[in-house]
């Protein structure tokens, strides 16, 4: 089984790449989390 998990957009406006990565790393691990209790 393969389950895809769409979040929300990121405002990446205004902001360095390394706060982008920093907000996608937190968004995987807690997406990661839940996907592991299913």
């Amino acid at each position: 089984t393969i389950t895809v998990s769409i979040g929300q957009p990121i405002q990446a406006a205004g902001l360095k790449p390394d706060q982008i990565n920093q907000q996608v790393e937190h968004w995987i691990e807690q997406e990661m989390t839940q996907l592991e209790q299913r």
